[in-house]
């Protein structure tokens, strides 16, 4: 439906059916170098198959015929196992690049109470004299944390005095050549990871929006459609942007790895979201595909659960941090909703919360009522969630989660055809060794002999197979009725032999 070939006006097939050809650039089941693509044709956009992803048809993209096309793209496949080791790379140089990364806190509990401000301040004002040796840096870490806090770092930072020492000492620590070849290899390396997201991001967005965006009404819906089909991919990039970004202190994040805290907890999120995206690759390739991906109703459907959910729990939230306030749990209100999710959860802790002799709620009756409420609401919510789910719903669920999936195989298998148009070429009817074992026969009366890429004259074989299934299943159905018809006769049988013995006088007159 792409491909044309025309030379000299007469039209031929645009494939190579020849195992062994005279033109090296002639590959068995390939496509012909001479073949031209029909003009305003995309692959990813008008390929025959997502005219049934429209109308959902999963009897169409699940058809063996269609498993068997898919199953010819082992380059695809192939593609996604590289992308997925990527992932995997990118998500440990991630870890290991924010395992050697330094904060406030972290300083101050390895080094004895220094802060980032004064190792930031010797760092800028220190000359290379001023550095103790290894020996001397003992005393100095070890010293109990200043008295400070409220001055001017450079009012008690002074070369000479025991916090300038101590700083000098951490900076020698944080220099150590073997900290710094794991920082440093881990930082190039997360670079060159993310330059090379940034790419595939790019040339992603670019063939999704010329593919896709005549289905979408607005822009708006294009780009929520494209974030939530890859969430954790765009979560990954930006947070890991932040963390390489060397703001506010240029030098001392290149040559300390000192991170501010906000810039560390981005870093907390890119790994993260590094993981979660390789769950996420791991989901895109066929044979481990598990979970079905998130769709813009799926996503609507779960807002709207979680929104009647989140303001029961913002309800009992507010009435239990006014009534057992007293309580650390529910001190304020972002502990009470936290505390009010995990007894949502079932961790009720009653005893703990309501029978606590040093000190008792203030308002005994009023909170166990209310917590009586509470746990009735949520066991109603619960019941009510699964009777809106009867079995038939269900299914209509089940069905809806496999028609994602086999729609997900299809969609990610001709992305990766429009970004490698020459393999889409080249292996255009690829035998496979295993789809001839796996379709031998497959139901319906499809042999694989029928997918297979030598020239047939007309359609026999399959008419015959066709015609012998039906024989064989009206053959089935006749044995069925002889069986039924046999079993009457045995029972009227058996009735007559019972009317005899219980009338002999009938016996004597037959």
């Amino acid at each position: 439906f792409i491909y044309y070939n025309a030379p000299d006006g007469i039209v031929e097939r645009p494939f190579c059916e020849a195992t062994y050809s005279s033109d090296p650039s002639e590959v068995a089941h390939s496509v012909i170098p001479s073949a031209r693509e029909f003009k305003g044709v995309q692959w990813g956009r008008d390929h025959p198959l997502l005219m049934a992803s429209t109308p959902r048809h999963t009897e169409v993209l699940t058809h063996p015929l269609t498993k068997s096309w898919l199953l010819q793209k082992e380059y695809a496949v192939r593609i996604l196992y590289l992308y997925m080791l990527f992932d995997f790379l990118t998500a440990v140089a991630a870890t290991f690049m924010l395992s050697y990364t330094w904060t406030s806190q972290l300083l101050s509990d390895t080094f004895k109470g220094a802060t980032m401000e004064e190792v930031r301040y010797v760092y800028t004002n220190m000359e290379s004299a001023d550095a103790p040796g290894a020996a001397n840096c003992s005393s100095y870490i070890e010293t109990e944390p200043n008295i400070f806090s409220d001055r001017e770092v450079q009012d008690y930072v002074f070369p000479g005095s025991a916090v300038w020492q101590r700083s000098l000492c951490v900076i020698l620590r944080l220099e150590d050549p073997e900290l710094r070849v794991w920082a440093w290899n881990s930082r190039v390396l997360v670079t060159v990871c993310w330059v090379t997201h940034l790419i595939l991001a790019c040339i992603l967005i670019k063939l999704d929006k010329w593919n896709k965006l005549s289905e979408v009404r607005s822009w708006a819906s294009y780009v929520l459609q494209m974030f939530l089909r890859n969430i954790t991919m765009f979560l990954r990039f930006f947070c890991l942007f932040f963390v390489l970004l060397p703001f506010p202190y240029f030098w001392h994040d290149i040559m300390l790895s000192l991170k501010t805290d906000t810039f560390w907890q981005f870093g907390v999120v890119a790994v993260l979201a590094s993981w979660l995206s390789l769950v996420a690759t791991l989901n895109k390739i066929p044979n481990l595909r598990v979970f079905m991906p998130i769709t813009l109703s799926f996503a609507l459907n779960y807002l709207k659960l979680l929104m009647h959910i989140a303001f029961i729990i913002l309800a009992f939230a507010v009435s239990f941090h006014f009534l057992l306030g007293y309580n650390k749990a529910f001190s304020n209100l972002w502990y009470s909703l936290i505390k009010t999710l995990v007894w949502m959860l079932g961790d009720l802790g009653y005893d703990d919360m309501f029978l606590q002799e040093d000190s008792p709620p203030p308002f005994p009756v009023q909170s166990n009522i209310i917590f009586v409420v509470f746990v009735t609401i949520i066991g109603g919510l619960a019941f009510n969630i699964i009777l809106k789910n009867p079995n038939d719903q269900l299914e209509d669920i089940r069905a809806l989660a496999e028609f994602y999936q086999a729609e997900g195989a299809l969609k990610v298998i001709l992305l990766i055809d429009d970004c490698v148009p020459s393999f889409r070429r080249k292996y255009a009817r690829q035998e496979n060794e295993i789809m001839k074992k796996v379709f031998r026969l497959v139901p319906g009366g499809v042999r694989y002999s029928s997918l297979s890429n030598q020239p047939r004259s007309s359609s026999e074989e399959d008419n015959n197979t066709i015609e012998a299934l039906k024989l064989k299943e009206q053959n089935e159905q006749l044995i069925e009725k002889i069986d039924n018809l046999q079993q009457d006769l045995q029972d009227l049988s058996r009735k007559v032999i019972t009317f005899i013995n219980a009338h002999p006088e009938t016996n004597t007159n037959i």
